[in-house]
């Protein structure tokens, strides 16, 4: 009986011993994992966005936010200038005014991108406006070279990246944080935005645009059709206004929308580039006259109605400078005569509308409003 509580005795303290040992491991695998956790933060907290798994493949992750803008004005500076960040190169975050009286110039735009923890996955950034000249994407390599996507209608569209209406880059995005630089050139005002895509989730929702727009192609075609009937049974002069109307606005949309470079100038960039211009134009256009006849502008004001007809004439006047190759101050000018004209056109139709009593154009005619 001594002799075995002797042996228990005696064998307690190494049995403590290991399981000590193995509380410690624990403990240290913890800490361990730990320290791994806080220093991936760490990298997050640098400023770059993450890119998690669970995002939806149908809502794009806004990037505008957390990214920073540099104007080049002289619009020579090369991506290796632009990465070194040295000197009279400074990134500011984005000022949308600052955009617009300047956009002209070439912009950088720098961002990180990374994934979570040992993941990798293939995403798509999307660059808006789809009418946007020259969009090219750097990226730095594993040996230092930077690599570089373009889109934009400057470029064949067949040349592209992705066949697709929008200008979305692939990238594929690790746990290790990645910087990219995108650089913007076009013409005339716009607002630039950027999403983060999955990539599945864009080819899904770009088959969903093109259904949906099918839809509202044959839908237009259809009405253009039914009021080239109806004018040749009344011959009122409305009827093929309207069509031509509509006609041209399906044209805008699909121009708007990235088509007129996918769909009708594959091979020829300058010319889609143009062809929104051209577009824009033909729109304001055959608007100004549908307003005008639809609202029987003269017969309350013939010098309201002669006006529509000098402001149609003076965009399509403008079609052949802007076929041409048109600066980009004659866009700046054009879109503030849109704004007046719409602003004008809003104004008389509601004094038609309320002070001359003609209520009953209002219900079915007031889309177009807007």
């Amino acid at each position: 009986m001594m002799h075995l509580s002797y042996s228990i005795s005696r064998m307690e303290p190494s049995g403590l011993n290991k399981a000590g040992r193995a509380h410690r491991m624990k403990i240290n695998h913890r800490l361990g994992f730990l320290i791994v956790v806080m220093f991936w933060m760490i990298c997050q907290s640098a400023g770059a966005t993450v890119l998690r798994e669970n995002q939806r493949e149908d809502q794009p992750l806004p990037l505008w936010d957390d990214v920073e803008v540099f104007r080049d004005s002289t619009g020579t500076l090369s991506i290796e200038k632009i990465a070194s960040a040295g000197g009279e190169i400074k990134f500011i975050p984005p000022d949308v005014r600052h955009l617009q009286e300047n956009s002209n110039d070439v912009f950088w735009i720098r961002f990180s991108l990374q994934g979570e923890l040992n993941s990798s996955s293939e995403w798509a950034i999307q660059a808006f406006p789809s009418w946007l000249d020259d969009v090219r994407l750097y990226s730095q390599e594993a040996n230092g070279e930077f690599s570089v996507n373009q889109m934009g209608d400057r470029f064949p569209f067949k040349a592209q990246v992705n066949r697709i209406s929008v200008l979305a880059f692939p990238v594929t995005v690790e746990s290790s944080p990645k910087t990219y630089y995108l650089r913007v050139k076009t013409h005339g005002p716009t607002i630039l935005d950027l999403k983060a895509w999955k990539r599945s989730g864009l080819e899904k929702k770009e088959i969903s645009r093109l259904l949906i727009f099918s839809a509202f192609a044959g839908a237009v075609g259809i009405m253009a059709l039914m009021n080239l009937v109806f004018w040749g049974w009344v011959r009122k002069l409305i009827y093929p206004i309207y069509s031509l109307f509509l006609l041209v606005t399906l044209l805008g949309i699909a121009s708007l929308q990235g088509y007129a470079v996918s769909f009708l100038f594959l091979n020829h960039p300058i010319w889609a580039d143009r062809f929104n211009d051209v577009v824009v134009c033909m729109l304001i256009s055959t608007g100004a006259i549908f307003t005008c006849h639809v609202f029987e502008y003269r017969r309350h004001s013939v010098w309201a109605a002669g006006l529509m007809y000098s402001v149609a004439i003076f965009f399509i006047a403008m079609i052949p400078l802007l076929i041409w190759g048109s600066p980009g101050n004659i866009i700046h000018s054009m879109i503030y005569l849109e704004i007046i004209v719409a602003i004008f056109n809003t104004m008389f139709v509601a004094w038609i509308i309320f002070f001359e009593s003609h209520t009953n154009t209002f219900l079915p005619f007031s889309p177009f409003l807007a």
